[in-house]
């Protein structure tokens, strides 16, 4: 075992091995040291808050890499390069760094205080529960907090849970809310329709009551076809790339399909309502797997809706059994959650923070739940025509920064709520004109911040 760099204690405790590394940690000063030259992938923390495995860079042989795991630190060395952070049951923070030559040494100071940290450099690409905030002179900052910790600037400075970050940046020194109150401001301007496409008809190209919508990652924009029994795939500009499904219950046809998301692998998910199924494509519409089956055990599905997939291969469903239920990518029931808060699930989202936001059509409100545990967080609207009410809330779509945008469908508008449920905007009307809308039931976001919405009653996708 090898000798601690902090504090030279030995011998440290094995933690993994990995990839050629060897990874100890010394339990002393909460630290992690890997020997040998090429990078380990990963960083984790324990269910003790501890780190259990770890991931840092070159040159562990000169002993000046390390992963620090300390609520007490205030500054990492300037130099340090950020790859991830984490944050461990009792809230400690766990970062990994790496220190090199040619980093310039000035742009990377990362702060603690009460549980977050702030990267000068806006680095941390692969933390959790990240915001990047940018001052007024156009510097970035990556502020990294524990989940549900509600962060924001004020008039004393920057606080999380209302405490101040001790050390980190303050209003007074000029530290203003960058990209996510841009992404509210041109939410704010939304109304004006920038494309529209779609007409009712059952030829490639038009739709017949359309329900769910989704973006893949190069933004071509998948429509959930209902009463044609079928998916299509257009561009931005509209133009058809690719269609499949037909009525019928044989593997890959479709009996109301309702909704669509993309995995991050590329595969297409859309569920089956009346066959209480959900399928799986790949990228050209080729059949992959199917799973569920009638009922209200385990796994099993009544007349599913919405659907959404995370980046860990996990995907949520909602159906009338009264929950969301949430499944591997090989169908294999995970968890569920949801049953004594939700009369009627309709849709839901995925948010970067780690929510889930499901739409009651019944109840007329949006709830959110935590994704880890199923906790229910909060809820907010009632049944009304007023700004933040809604009739028959419908398709979610959640941006990076945790924002909401819902179809408020009975009332035939778009509303955009910040993460916390406060209203930001609503743009639409009843009509057919280009702005109106008859029924809007999907949304997505797409990755230049537009906003594509499809059209129950229109038969058509308009994006603004």
């Amino acid at each position: 075992m090898g000798q601690c760099i902090q504090c030279n204690s030995r011998p440290m405790t094995h933690v993994a091995n990995g990839y050629g590394k060897d990874i100890q940690a010394c339990v002393k000063t909460n630290s992690i040291e890997v020997y040998e030259e090429e990078i380990a992938i990963e960083a984790q923390v324990g269910a003790s808050g501890l780190p259990v495995a770890a991931g840092v860079a070159h040159n562990i042989r000169q002993k000046r890499n390390y992963v620090t795991h300390d609520p007490g630190f205030s500054i990492i060395k300037p130099g340090s390069h950020l790859g991830f952070a984490a944050f461990g049951a009792d809230g400690h923070v766990f970062v990994t760094i790496k220190i090199g030559s040619d980093i310039p040494h000035a742009n990377f100071q990362v702060y603690n205080g009460r549980n977050v940290i702030v990267a000068k450099d806006g680095s941390l690409r692969n933390a959790k529960d990240k915001e990047i905030w940018t001052d007024t002179l156009g510097e970035n900052h990556t502020v990294v907090t524990p989940a549900n910790a509600e962060l924001i600037s004020s008039a004393e400075g920057l606080l999380i849970n209302q405490d101040h970050v001790d050390g980190g940046p303050r209003t007074s020194e000029r530290m203003t809310v960058g990209d996510p109150e841009e992404s509210l401001r041109r939410y704010r301007m939304k109304g004006r329709v920038k494309k529209y496409f779609g007409s009712f008809g059952d030829a490639v190209g038009q739709m017949n009551r359309p329900h769910g919508i989704c973006s893949t990652a190069a933004d071509d924009i998948v429509v959930a076809d209902r009463d044609n029994n079928r998916v299509q795939i257009f561009d931005v500009y509209g133009k058809v790339k690719g269609v499949f499904g037909s009525e019928g219950t044989a593997e890959g046809q479709f009996n109301r399909v309702l909704d669509v998301c993309v995995t991050s692998h590329g595969r297409i998910v859309a569920s089956d309502c009346h066959n209480n199924r959900i399928q799986i494509f790949d990228e050209q519409g080729k059949f992959v797997r199917t799973f569920g089956s009638i009922g209200s055990g385990y796994g099993e599905l009544d007349r599913p809706f919405g659907v959404a997939a995370n980046d860990k291969g996990l995907i949520y469903v909602c159906d009338l059994n009264r929950r969301v239920q949430v499944f591997s990518e090989d169908g294999k029931f995970v968890r569920e959650f949801g049953s004594e808060s939700l009369n009627k699930p309709q849709y839901l989202s995925l948010t970067s923070n780690g929510k889930v936001v499901v739409s009651d059509s019944v109840d007329h409100k949006l709830h959110v739940f935590d994704s880890y545990d199923g906790r229910h967080l909060f809820q907010f609207g009632r049944k009304g025509t007023n700004d933040s009410q809604f009739d028959s809330p419908q398709g979610i779509a959640t941006d990076y920064h945790g924002n909401i945008i819902v179809c408020d469908n009975g009332n035939n508008r778009v509303q955009v709520f910040t993460r916390h449920g406060q209203l930001v905007t609503c743009f639409g009307s009843d009509g057919s004109a280009p702005g109106q809308m008859s029924h809007p039931q999907g949304v997505c976001v797409l990755s230049d911040g537009g906003i594509a919405i499809c059209e129950f009653g229109n038969s058509r996708v308009q994006i603004f």
